[in-house]
């Protein structure tokens, strides 16, 4: 059989319809499923984005229109001593996306891998943390790798600070990176291996970069590697 495969879409992305950002990830191999935010990301918001990071404006017009989603929106919150710098709450996390996941993990899972892009990597990151440490109420989002695309930075969330703090990830990993992504450098993309047991920067965690920017890997060589990869798990 092939391997089950769940990917979580990142930030302001649509998976209905699928979205330009997102079109690469339907060439990954095994049985896919791709499950859509429950929180809708406006119009305004889009823009911004886009125009922050230099889309053309033509490109804007286009895809402006599509309906946009995420699995939270980071909202600063006060801070002490011993957060990490930025961490924010993650507005409609536990309200709705984690309600949802639980329930979307539950009637079509075990997953033998998790592909989350952008802020889909986040959370692929944190749903793996929480079934590792508390596997009686998670142990849906278990899973026998992770695959991280175009990840922006450590996870930030202060409702799972304490968590993500005393649990550190033992689960084989592939890092895939843009060698043109300019919204997540790669430097700042790094950040995400804090999460892994300390061994795991070098025995856990494959870091392979692509051609490309900040959307799924289009090159033969790159979806090669990811299927070797995943029939290895």
């Amino acid at each position: 059989m092939p391997p089950r495969v769940v990917v979580l879409h990142g930030w302001s992305n649509t998976v209905e319809p699928l979205d330009f950002v997102m079109m690469g990830f339907k060439k990954l191999t095994g049985d896919l499923f791709f499950p859509q935010g429950p929180l809708r990301v406006s119009e305004e918001s889009f823009i911004a984005f886009c125009k922050k990071h230099g889309t053309p404006d033509e490109v804007i017009a286009v895809v402006s229109k599509l309906p946009h989603f995420s699995w939270w929106e980071a909202r600063p919150v006060e801070t002490n001593a011993d957060d990490p710098p930025g961490t924010k709450r993650y507005e409609g996390f536990e309200e709705y996306t984690l309600p949802y996941l639980t329930s979307y993990f539950s009637q079509n899972g075990p997953f033998d891998a998790i592909v989350g892009f952008s802020q889909g990597a986040l959370l692929a990151v944190l749903l793996t943390t929480l079934a590792q440490a508390q596997p009686d109420a998670f142990s849906m989002f278990k899973t026998k790798g992770l695959c991280l695309v175009g990840s922006p930075h450590a996870v930030l969330s202060s409702q799972h600070h304490s968590i993500l703090q005393n649990t550190k990830l033992s689960v084989p990993s592939l890092m895939l990176h843009g060698t043109m992504d300019k919204v997540c450098p790669l430097d700042e993309a790094k950040q995400i291996l804090s999460h892994y047991v300390e061994e795991g920067h070098h025995g856990l965690v494959t870091l392979r970069l692509y051609p490309g920017a900040h959307h799924a890997p289009r090159d033969a060589e790159t979806l090669t590697a990811f299927t070797s990869w995943v029939n290895g798990l």
